[in-house]
C-alpha cells in the first residue's frame, strides 16, 4: 500500500513540474536587441503564439557554443516580454560589441534562431538606437523600447547637423560630414599641435596654432589620446593666421581625456580622418619645480619648453647634466656604473633620462671608456687615472675561453661578437660587472674591473667586429689572435669534379692549418700547414684519386676551427 501511495504521489508531482507547455522557437523569438548606451546592452524575447507556455531550457549567446545563458521556467503569456540586461540577476553575460554582434537563441531541444546585430549608431542627439526584429530575423534600426511594442524602423535622414554651417539641415539626424562654412576649412599640417602639457600648474592643457596664411575653421576636426577618436570634436572654430587654439582638461567646449603624467599621444585629425600624432613624453620638472610643457613643430618633432599656453612656444629647454650620475640622485656610486653599462649594451644611452650623464670623458660616444673612468672614480675615489695603468694588451683563445694579457692594469673590455644560431657565452663571474645582450646573431658584451685574465667561455663559432680595451680611462692597443680574424671562402665548384677552390684569407701571421677529411675522420689532403704570412691565398684541392662521396674542409688556428662540406660527383 506504500508502494502505491509513493507512486501515485510521484506521478501527481511530476504533472505539477511540468504542466506548463514549452513554448516554440519562432512563436518566441529575439525581437529586440541594443549593443550601447542608455539603456545598457539588453535583449527582449516575445512570445508571439497564441498560448501560454515556459522558456525552459531555452538558451541565449552571442555565439553558436549556447555557453551564456540557459533560461530557468519563464512563463510568458502571448504577447508578453521577457527582458534581460547584461550581467543582471537572472540573465545573460556576454556583452554585445557595439561594433556588430549576433545573438542566437536556441529551444531546448538546440533548434537556433540568429539574428544579427549591426554596429550600434547614435543619431545626433546622442540617442543610441536598439534594433528591432520579426520573427524570422529580419531586423532594423528603432528608438528603444525594452519590454514594450516595438517602434517602426528609424528612418535616417543625413545631412549637416551642424547649425552654424551654411547648409545646415534641420530635419536632419545623422551627419554625414557634409558641413559647409562661410570661411574655409584648415588643412591638417597647416594647423597642428604646437604645445601640451601633462602635468602642474597650468593644467592638462593643448594648444592648436595656425601656422597657414589664410584664415580656417576646424569645424569638424578632433582631439584624442588615442587613434579611437572619442574625445572631442571642434565646432565651428574660427583661428587666423598665428592664432591659437587653447583647451584646458574638462573645460567647456574642450578634451576629456587626461593627458598621462607618465607620458602619452595627441591625436589630431581633420573631418577626413587624416591623422597627426605627437607622442608627449613623462612630465619633467624644473630644480625650482616648474612642471615644463612641451612645444612641437608641424612635423610633430617636439621637445620641453617653459609654459606658454597661447602664446609663442619658448625655446627648448636645455637640461644640465652633473657627468656620470645616470640616476640623478646627486651623487656618484655603483648604481650609476650598472646604468652606463646597460645602456651602453643597448645602444641607447642618447634616449634614456639623464642619458648625457653617461659620456663622462666627453668624446661624443659611449662606450667602456666612459664606464671605466667612472668606476675608477667611484672604486678608488680618484678621476686621475692610475700609476700601474696598462699601455697595451693582446686577447688569448684558447680551450674555448677568451682572456688577455697585459702590462698594467686593465679597467674594462667591450667586444661586439658576430657568431652563428648555436653560439652561446658565459660570463666570468669575477669581475665588478659582466654582462651581454645577444640581438639575432649578434652578442655585445662588457667586463669590468675585471679581478683575473679571464674574460668568457664559450661554444659555438664568433668573429669579433669590435673591441675596446681601456686601463683606468684611455683605450690600450690590442693584439687579436689569427683565430679571431682568419677566414676561409665557400669552396667552388660544390659538388665538383675533380678539383675545387677556395681562398683563405688572413688579415695577421700565424700558424694554420688546411686539411681535408673522409666521413671516417681520416686526412686525405693538407692544403695548407705551418706559419703563413698576412696575406690571401687561393687554395686547391685535386681529388683526382679519392672516391665520390662526402668530404669536410677544416681550417684550424690556434684551437679555432671553420669547417664546411665538399661533394666530390664523379
Amino acid at each position: 500500500m506504500k508502494n502505491y501511495f509513493g507512486l501515485i504521489i510521484s506521478i501527481v508531482l511530476i504533472n505539477i513540474t511540468f504542466s506548463q507547455t514549452p513554448c516554440i522557437l519562432g512563436d518566441v523569438y529575439v525581437s529586440e536587441g541594443a549593443n550601447k548606451g542608455d539603456p545598457d546592452d539588453y535583449i527582449e524575447i516575445v512570445n508571439n503564439g497564441a498560448n501560454e507556455c515556459s522558456l525552459a531550457g531555452f538558451q541565449l549567446d552571442d555565439s553558436e557554443l549556447l555557453e551564456d545563458f540557459t533560461f530557468g521556467d519563464i512563463i510568458l503569456s502571448p504577447g508578453s516580454y521577457w527582458l534581460g540586461y547584461e550581467d543582471a540577476e537572472g540573465s545573460f553575460n556576454s556583452g554585445l560589441a557595439g561594433s556588430g554582434d549576433i545573438i542566437v537563441f536556441a529551444d531546448a531541444a538546440g533548434n537556433m534562431l540568429t539574428v544579427n546585430l549591426e554596429v550600434a549608431i547614435e543619431t545626433v542627439y546622442g540617442l543610441e538606437l536598439s534594433q528591432s526584429f520579426t520573427s524570422n530575423g529580419i531586423g532594423c534600426y528603432t528608438i528603444p523600447t525594452p519590454g514594450e511594442t516595438n517602434m517602426d524602423c528609424f528612418t535616417f535622414i543625413s545631412g549637416c547637423t551642424d547649425p552654424e554651417a551654411i547648409n545646415y539641415n534641420a530635419d536632419a539626424n545623422i551627419d554625414n560630414g557634409s558641413c559647409q562654412y562661410s570661411t574655409i576649412s584648415c588643412v591638417l599640417g597647416d594647423v597642428f599641435v604646437s604645445e601640451a602639457a601633462n602635468q602642474g600648474d597650468p593644467d592638462d592643457y593643448i594648444e592648436v596654432v595656425n601656422g597657414g596664411s589664410v584664415e580656417c575653421t576646424l569645424a569638424g576636426f578632433q582631439l584624442d589620446d588615442t587613434e579611437d577618436l572619442e574625445d572631442f570634436t571642434f565646432s565651428n572654430i574660427i583661428i587666423a593666421p598665428g592664432e591659437y587654439w587653447l583647451g584646458y582638461e574638462n573645460a567647456e567646449n574642450s578634451f576629456n581625456s587626461g593627458l598621462s603624467a607618465e607620458g602619452d599621444l595627441v591625436v589630431f585629425a581633420d573631418a577626413s580622418g587624416n591623422l597627426l600624432t605627437v607622442i608627449l613624453a613623462e612630465a619633467m620638472a624644473t630644480a625650482d619645480s616648474l612642471e615644463l610643457s612641451q612645444s612641437y613643430s608641424s612635423d610633430g618633432v617636439g621637445c620641453y619648453t617653459t609654459p606658454t599656453p597661447g602664446e609663442t612656444n619658448a625655446d627648448c629647454f636645455e637640461f644640465p647634466c652633473l657627468l656620470g650620475d645616470l640616476n640623478d640622485d646627486g651623487t656618484w656610486n655603483v648604481l650609476d656604473i650598472v646604468n652606463l653599462a646597460n645602456c651602453i649594451l643597448a645602444q641607447n644611452c642618447p634616449d634614456i633620462p639623464n642619458g648625457c650623464a653617461g659620456d663622462i670623458n666627453e668624446d661624443g660616444n659611449f662606450n667602456v671608456l666612459d664606464i671605466v673612468t667612472l668606476a675608477n672614480c667611484v672604486l678608488a675615489q680618484n678621476c686621475g687615472g692610475r700609476v700601474d695603468d696598462a699601455s697595451e694588451s693582446r686577447l688569448i683563445i684558447r680551450d674555448n675561453r677568451v682572456s688577455f694579457e697585459a702590462d698594467g692594469f686593465i679597467g674594462g673590455v667591450q667586444m661586439t661578437l658576430t657568431h652563428s644560431d648555436g653560439f652561446s657565452i658565459e660570463m666570468t663571474d669575477r669581475a665588478l660587472l659582466a654582462e651581454y645582450i645577444t640581438t639575432g646573431n649578434e652578442t655585445r658584451l662588457l667586463v669590468i674591473t675585471p679581478e683575473t685574465d679571464e674574460l668568457f667561455s664559450f661554444s659555438g663559432e664568433f668573429e669579433i667586429t669590435e673591441i675596446i680595451v681601456a686601463n683606468s680611462q684611455y683605450e690600450v692597443s690590442v693584439d687579436l689572435p689569427l683565430a679571431t680574424s682568419f677566414s676561409i671562402s665557400e669552396a667552388y665548384p660544390n659538388p665538383f669534379n675533380p678539383v675545387t677552390t677556395m681562398t683563405l684569407t688572413m688579415p695577421v701571421s700565424g700558424e694554420m692549418t688546411v686539411e681535408v677529411y673522409n666521413l671516417l675522420g681520416q686526412v686525405v689532403a693538407t692544403l695548407a700547414s705551418g706559419y703563413m704570412e698576412a696575406s690571401t691565398y687561393t687554395l686547391t684541392w685535386d681529388a683526382s684519386n679519392a672516391s665520390s662521396g662526402v668530404y669536410f674542409v677544416q681550417a684550424d688556428a690556434a684551437g679555432f676551427t671553420k669547417t664546411q662540406k665538399l661533394m666530390l660527383v664523379k
